[in-house]
């Protein structure tokens, strides 16, 4: 196929943001060629059930201090019972998209919730809530949290997968 030998299937790394931060720590708990993995802003119980058995390899758990959606102490919870070696990353004011470009699109109109509107497509609350949780002006702008939340993703796969031989920038 096209990756062919360009990937290695048995050093696999899983990360994901919101419902994909549940499934990127499942993923984690359940297949062996999963060496680590991050979640941003990742809460378990309610509608996302319970949490699977915590995985048993490095693991970092980001979060938005002030994230509307998910409860920045769900995310604390998942970290707390994680297994070392794990890492809690917290970003001071941020909602739930600082994880994402979301807020970037249609900034200069009110954002993509307010195009949603402006168009007025049949969009539930929840989710013009879900495409605005963070972009308010009360909130860092996504790309100035960019930088440092790129560094730590890399930094710590590249740690987890022995690239490095000490952590860098970790």
């Amino acid at each position: 196929g096209l990756l062919h030998g360009l990937a290695n299937a048995n050093e696999v790394v899983a990360s994901g943001l919101s419902a994909g931060a549940g499934a990127a720590y499942t993923f984690a708990s359940a297949d062996p060629r999963v060496k680590a993995w991050i979640s941003y802003s990742v809460g378990f119980g309610g509608q996302a059930g319970p949490a699977p058995s915590a995985p048993t390899k490095p693991g970092m758990v980001m979060l938005g201090t002030t994230d509307g959606i998910i409860p920045p102490a769900s995310s604390v919870q998942v970290y707390a019972d994680m297994h070392s070696p794990k890492y809690l990353v917290k970003i001071a004011r941020a909602g739930h998209l600082v994880f994402s470009d979301i807020c970037l699109i249609g900034r200069s109109f009110g954002g993509i919730t307010a195009i949603a509107k402006l168009l007025k497509l049949p969009i539930p609350a929840s989710l013009l809530k879900l495409g605005s949780d963070g972009c308010a002006k009360d909130h860092p702008l996504a790309e100035k949290a960019f930088p440092a939340i790129d560094q730590l993703t890399v930094a710590f796969f590249r740690s987890a997968l022995h690239i490095d031989a000490a952590p860098v920038g970790l």
